[in-house]
């Protein structure tokens, strides 16, 4: 389990003997099936060389160990045709890590999804433990998701602000722009209403610029 880990967590950036993109394809699509082998390899034509075929016959080699009183057996290996490109062998090193995610006992108990703060895979240390890999990451995780919230909502505060003043621009006698008019006004000086945010807000669609009455 520990080199699907790595195969799972590897970066992309990094010369690793696995294609990561395509191993996290694999593990979603087990993910979307319920975890259901038969309805996962129904789903991943891919995976067709490494069955059994309509006569019962694999085409690859399976090698068998022995473990305690019994065996245990590794992931097939099918015939690697020769002038593969690196990516096409990438990628099936990916598939066959994949397979022994599925022969290993502890396939259960690897996350269905990434950690939502570090992306990184992670073995569950209980069944409630289902978005962080760590503590940590799951302290990291709520302060940003705080933190995200908080300058949404005073994003939020300003362009209502800004919307106020706007109205109130149009008959107000001055002759500064509406821009220039907000970032000097005391409730625009407060929510710090520059002309740079009030631009990027009417850029972004979020405020309309006002117009003088006549």
């Amino acid at each position: 389990m520990e080199m699907i880990l790595l195969s799972l967590n590897s970066d992309p950036e990094e010369n690793w003997p696995v294609d990561r993109a395509e191993i996290r394809r694999l593990v979603k699509a087990w993910r979307d099936s319920g975890r259901d082998a038969k309805k996962t390899l129904k789903s991943l034509p891919d995976l067709k060389p490494y069955e059994f075929d309509e006569d019962g016959n694999l085409s690859c080699r399976v090698a068998l160990l022995p473990v305690g009183s019994g065996l245990q057996a590794t992931p097939p290996s099918a015939e690697t045709p020769l002038k593969k490109t690196i990516r096409e062998l990438l990628i099936y090193e990916a598939r066959r890590d994949f397979i022994r995610l599925l022969l290993d006992p502890l396939r259960e108990e690897l996350s269905e999804d990434p950690c939502a703060r570090c992306d990184l895979y992670f073995l569950k240390k209980t069944a409630r433990q289902t978005v962080y890999c760590s503590r940590k990451c799951g302290r990291d995780g709520t302060a940003a998701f705080a933190t995200k919230k908080r300058l949404r909502d005073q994003r939020n505060r300003k362009l209502i602000v800004a919307t106020e003043l706007s109205q109130k621009w149009t008959t107000a006698h001055t002759r500064d722009d509406w821009k220039q008019w907000i970032s000097k006004h005391p409730r625009g000086v407060k929510e710090e209403l520059t002309p740079k945010f009030l631009t990027r807000a009417v850029n972004k669609g979020d405020l309309l610029p006002p117009k003088k009455e006549r």
